[in-house]
């Protein structure tokens, strides 16, 4: 086991401690700036860190050392150790061990060793997987529960609890306006197959579809079931869509078009450890369904493999 090593504060290593720890704001609204052209949310989560790691390969090469004052990877490496922090509610630390020597690394509690992310970044630049951050976060999440601590998260979005909790009182009522009792709405896989008869039956195009997802909440009651059939089967996971937490300068007044963005204003669903591509959400889905006679929902869970 690692020993502790938080530093005084009036101490060189403290100093140089607070000195990186100060600095890590300003880096993660670089490293922001960076993954946000990747459309990606940038929310700590695993998919995220997938979403990263693919950055970093395809601007680097393996080495035998990581320029540290290069500002991508310093910006990488202060994203990458927050989203662990997030996962362990660990702090920020200074090492002295050979792996993670002079840098800040995120800081154990007594029965776990110290994450270095530029130890974490040279592996991941050497193997070249494509996973290893992700999969770092899943053993650090493994190794927390097993040792029953519990294990942190992203706070959950308030506005997205209250659009789940409206959607699932409102499911009686929608499944009955779907055709048939609510029994007949199971959650399960065969079930997506009815719920692209009835989105085709109700709406005959894609405009139609737009316009009764502006106008109700049929639509957002078809989001909620798919999403669900998802997270029940799949173990898939709901985000918010961006527009609910993104408020545009004047001069990006149109910088999501709802009508080529179709996750604008629409909660999704994804895998908790992969990036979903934007046509793989409900809504956009939808819009396949009811464009194309070969498309079906079933194929949709597929994604989440």
């Amino acid at each position: 086991m690692t020993e502790p090593i938080q530093p005084p504060h009036d101490s060189a290593p403290g100093r140089q401690l607070q000195e990186r720890t100060d600095g890590i704001p300003g880096m993660l609204e670089h490293a922001q700036d960076i993954m946000e052209t990747w459309d990606v949310p940038v929310d700590f989560s695993p998919a995220s860190l997938l979403v990263l790691e693919a950055l970093l390969l395809d601007l680097y090469s393996a080495g035998p050392a990581l320029n540290l004052d290069d500002a991508t990877l310093r910006a990488a490496a202060a994203y990458l150790g927050e989203s662990l922090a997030h996962v362990t509610g660990w702090e920020w630390a200074w090492s002295t061990s050979p792996a993670g020597s002079g840098q800040p690394v995120v800081h154990p509690d007594a029965d776990l060793d110290p994450i270095a992310p530029y130890a974490l970044m040279t592996r991941a630049l050497t193997a070249r997987t494509g996973t290893a951050f992700a999969v770092e976060a899943r053993r650090l999440r493994n190794a927390m529960a097993a040792a029953g601590r519990p294990v942190a998260g992203p706070e959950p979005d308030p506005q997205l609890e209250e659009w789940l909790a409206e959607r699932e009182a409102d499911f009686p009522a929608w499944a009955e306006e779907a055709g048939g009792a609510a029994d007949r709405w199971d959650f399960g896989v065969a079930s997506l197959d009815d719920l692209a008869a009835v989105l085709r039956s109700r709406y005959g195009s894609n405009d139609a579809l737009t316009e009764a997802s502006e106008a109700g909440t049929f639509v957002d009651g078809a989001i909620w079931y798919a999403g669900e059939v998802a997270r029940h089967t799949k173990g898939a996971v709901w985000h918010a869509p961006p527009s609910w937490d993104y408020e545009p300068d004047d001069d990006e007044a149109d910088a999501y078009d709802k009508d080529e963005d179709l996750w604008y204003d629409s909660p999704f669903v994804k895998h908790p450890d992969r990036y979903m591509p934007v046509t793989d959400i409900p809504m956009a889905c939808f819009h396949l369904v009811v464009s194309r006679a070969d498309k079906n929902l079933r194929t949709w869970l597929n994604v989440f493999e």
